[in-house]
């Protein structure tokens, strides 16, 4: 049976109530009761301003995906969870594109497989398998715009076939081509180069934010819920091509575009993220302030994965986040501490925003963590 454990985190400034003590963190010294249900431990020390609370686990993995209710309990300005919101009264809205005098809507929608990748979203004319679907079945065809079906690229099971995928496929092409990949000049993108803009013009084309969230916001849409990986760049992906000031095109290698725009999987030699550039991904919270509009980030995958299915980014590949050394307390430190330092640093990102970008910060409600066991 699984165990689908969460945990959810206010994202506070400085200076509002925290009276709450900030409950106890369970020392585990064993890999069975960290992984039994009883709540993902938080590393101690994280940053001020930070409350956590511990979110029940969850009877269905489903469910969690679309347990938008979480999304009220972020608030911020609140020493306790808020009620969850009711849903919006009908609406009555004069926009062109919208239909008006609707019927009562959600506080929150879920903008799924945008930044974590599922490949029962991408089947084209098939139809879904199923959410987690059999090994042997690949059963998305394609990643729109760039590749679109059998002869823009292959077909995938997570993200990290795909990128692989993309990049053999393309690299395939250049030979055909006689092109001179990985060159810096004269040339052309490399095949992992390629993979990572075709995988980046789709997030930046799966909606347009900026008129999306404005719509969202007139229909009564508070919230957001956004699953995103655990692999991030403070690379942007424009600068793959770039030109000198003499006028030559400079293409990024395929090296640099792996150590820039990937994350190598600790858990697994030679298989390779696509990064989240968080330029892109700030640029999207300082919309969501714009259009009063508050995200709930949900790091949605785990290195090694940490689930059976699409939605681990490993698949066909089984997990190993839980066998494979992500318990430093039972070994003496020998091993990397994998998830508590993914966490802490990923907190500490967000928590960075209140002053190096204070508007993508106010645009930011609540980080929820699902941990699929």
């Amino acid at each position: 049976m699984a165990a689908y454990q969460s945990i959810s985190v206010d994202l506070r400034r400085d200076g509002e109530d925290e009276s709450d003590p900030e409950g106890p963190v369970a020392d585990s010294r064993n890999h069975d009761r960290a992984n039994s249900g009883n709540g993902f431990i938080l590393p101690k020390g994280l940053p001020k301003g930070l409350r956590r609370r511990l979110l029940s686990p969850a009877c269905l993995a489903l469910g969690a995906v679309l347990a938008l209710v979480a999304l009220g309990w972020g608030r911020r300005g609140s020493s306790s969870p808020s009620p969850s919101p009711e849903p919006s009264s009908p609406s009555s809205i004069d926009d062109g594109d919208v239909a008006t005098d609707l019927p009562p809507l959600p506080a929150g929608v879920n903008l799924a497989s945008w930044f974590s990748l599922e490949d029962w979203f991408f089947v084209g004319d098939d139809g879904a398998v199923e959410v987690a679907s059999p090994d042997d079945s690949k059963a998305a065809s394609c990643l729109p715009p760039l590749h679109l079906d059998s002869s823009t690229g292959p077909r995938w099971n997570s993200e990290t076939d795909l990128l692989a995928g993309l990049a053999g496929h393309y690299a395939k092409d250049i030979a055909e081509e006689g092109a001179k990949a990985n060159s810096t000049t004269g040339g052309s993108l490399g095949g992992w180069g390629k993979a990572v803009r075709a995988i980046h013009a789709f997030r930046s084309s799966y909606y347009d934010i900026d008129d999306e969230l404005r719509t969202m916001s007139k229909l009564g849409i508070k919230y957001v819920r956004v699953p995103v990986s655990w692999c991030w760049t403070d690379h942007d992906p424009t600068w793959l091509v770039t030109q000198s000031d003499n006028g030559d095109v400079n293409y990024i290698t395929d090296d640099d575009v792996k150590e820039k725009f990937a994350c190598e999987d600790p858990f697994y030699d030679g298989v390779y993220w696509p990064a989240i550039p968080r330029v892109y991904f700030r640029r999207f919270l300082r919309a969501c302030a714009q259009h009063g509009i508050g995200a709930t980030i949900d790091l949605h995958t785990y290195p090694g994965g940490t689930s059976i299915g699409t939605f681990s980014g490993v698949w066909p590949r089984y997990s190993r986040f839980w066998t494979h050394g992500d318990v430093p307390s039972t070994d003496d430190g020998r091993r990397p501490d994998v998830g508590r330092t993914l966490l802490r640093d990923f907190i500490g990102w967000m928590e960075s925003l209140e002053t190096s970008d204070p508007q993508a910060f106010e645009g930011q409600v609540h980080l929820f963590d699902v941990v699929v066991r």
